[in-house]
């Protein structure tokens, strides 16, 4: 999966799982770069710019999903975006699509993600007889297992500056019509 991460610059380092991006360097760059982690995915850095939504406090990630249905664990990505969280009490993790959500469930056991993801094409099937018709083609079902299994939207309080989640809960990204390249908008709430 690539997974590329637009943040707010400040001039604090950027922890990028094993490696530092120097921030006030970024600032200076005017393109986007293509930054390789420890973990060998690729993120991409864009710097922010005047008049863009993240200059006021709204981070984007990009995700390519690789699966029709698909559960991509997006917790880490949110705290990185997150980053000083200011004194507020809580982060809102939106979605801006229709066939796709975010939830949060368990993290501890990978194969919970591949049971939900079982679920969700038993619950609402492909074959049933559906009308809906747009121009990628008949995704009724994608459109179906959003709005039953997920949510375009989850707000998190916000303790000592982290993530107030329960010690097993992770935030999940829910793909139902891919493979996509999706956003997820996260920020902090007052």
């Amino acid at each position: 999966m690539e997974v590329r991460l637009l943040v707010e610059l400040g001039a604090e380092p950027l922890d990028l799982g094993g490696e530092t991006l120097d921030l006030p360097l970024l600032k200076r760059l005017r393109h986007r770069r293509r930054v390789r982690t420890s973990s060998a995915r690729l993120i991409w850095v864009t710097p922010a710019r005047r008049g863009r939504p993240y200059d006021v406090g709204v981070h984007e990630i990009v995700l390519e999903t690789e699966r029709k249905l698909q559960l991509i664990e997006v917790t880490d990505l949110i705290r990185d975006a997150l980053g000083d969280t200011n004194g507020a009490s809580a982060a809102l993790v939106y979605v801006p699509h229709t066939t796709a959500g975010v939830v949060i469930n368990e993290r501890i056991d990978p194969e919970l993600v591949t049971d939900l993801e079982n679920a969700f094409q038993r619950v609402v099937a492909d074959e049933w007889e559906w009308t809906h018709e747009d121009e990628d083609g008949p995704n009724a079902a994608s459109h179906a297992r959003a709005s039953l299994a997920s949510s375009p939207q989850v707000l998190i309080p916000l303790r000592d500056g982290g993530l107030a989640l329960g010690t097993y809960q992770g935030v999940f990204f829910c793909e139902f019509d891919g493979p996509r390249t999706r956003k997820v908008y996260v920020t902090t709430l007052a």
